[in-house]
């Protein structure tokens, strides 16, 4: 068999077994979103949480419901997460009143090239839901917009994880922590957006409790800060006993050695992966990771090699 025959034969194959419920993706995701001077149809999150399916990405619709960049599948039909609340106002003398409705928590861009409709992450956990982008200001209503928000079953919320430049690219839940992962400094508190000079600076990964926001050590820097504006964290893996493992672009600093490109939290401290991974190129990083029941790691991306192999993707 060619290598095409066979994915033909083993589709047929599985669908005869009824593996494959193809009324989920017809008509699917559709319909283009307004991203960073572009628009588009993207794909870029998908999470499950007792047969609920949560997407994310940049389209219009979800199985033909009007759902923006976000939707979720209760295993009978597409549901959207539109908002009806209003925004609180706040006024400022000479200017006027800012407000209106949370709506789809994306701006409403209206068509403007260099708006940005794009949902980056997503993911559920019971009844809440949790995304990442670049969203309304929700919360402390200071000019900045959420970088992440909190669905509490009804409605958005401002999660309070909020700075300038910041960008989520992946929420990792567990029954006892949400992990955040991206590109962002932050310092771990709930009360504000504002710079405390009493509170120590976290990058690139966080944890909430549920209440609390907390760090890993000073999360996964880079050796090369602040110079290296680009070190992310794009994937996250936790196992059973509460070790952590991150991938994305990075070359962080450890007591036992530089973790190249992935790492892992011990409880204690950050501790590289052998020699890492090696990327294929800048920008181009891991975007999966999951943890097998007896503790291995596999780890999908673009990269080619890792430790001493040579591998491919």
């Amino acid at each position: 068999l060619t290598p095409t025959n066979a994915c033909q034969e083993l589709s047929v194959a599985l669908s005869e077994v009824a593996h494959w419920d193809n009324s989920l993706g017809q008509p699917g995701l559709t319909g283009a979103a307004m991203g960073p001077g572009s628009t588009k149809l993207a794909r870029n999150s998908l999470a499950i949480d007792h047969g609920t399916l949560v997407v994310a990405g940049a389209f219009t619709n979800a199985g033909g419901v009007h759902a923006k960049s976000i939707a979720r599948h209760d295993g009978s039909g597409w549901h959207s997460f539109y908002d009806t609340n209003a925004i609180p106002e706040t006024c400022t003398p000479g200017i006027g009143c800012s407000g209106g409705t949370v709506g789809w928590l994306v701006p409403d861009c209206a068509g403007f090239e260099f708006c940005n409709e794009t949902v980056d992450a997503a993911t559920i956990r019971g009844s809440e839901g949790f995304a990442g982008g670049l969203f309304k200001d929700l919360g402390n209503l200071d000019g900045d917009a959420d970088a992440a928000a909190r669905w509490d079953g009804n409605q958005w919320r401002s999660w309070v994880f909020k700075s300038t430049g910041s960008h989520v690219y992946v929420i990792k839940p567990t029954p006892q922590k949400i992990y955040v992962g991206g590109n962002f400094s932050f310092q771990p508190t709930n009360a504000s957006s504002q710079v405390f000079t009493n509170l120590p600076w976290a990058d690139n990964i966080a944890t909430w409790d549920g209440t609390n926001w907390g760090t890993l050590d000073a999360g996964v820097t880079d050796f090369e800060y602040p110079a290296s504006i680009d070190a992310c964290v794009n994937s996250i893996a936790v196992w059973t006993n509460g070790d952590v493992y991150a991938a994305g672009q990075f070359r962080c600093p450890t007591p036992t050695g530089f973790a190249t490109n992935i790492a892992r939290w011990n409880g204690e401290h950050w501790e590289p992966l052998g020699d890492g991974l090696h990327l294929v190129s800048a920008g181009l990083m891991p975007t999966a990771m999951a943890l097998a029941e007896n503790g291995n790691l596999y780890v999908g991306g673009s990269f080619d090699r890792a430790g001493d192999l040579a591998v491919r993707n």
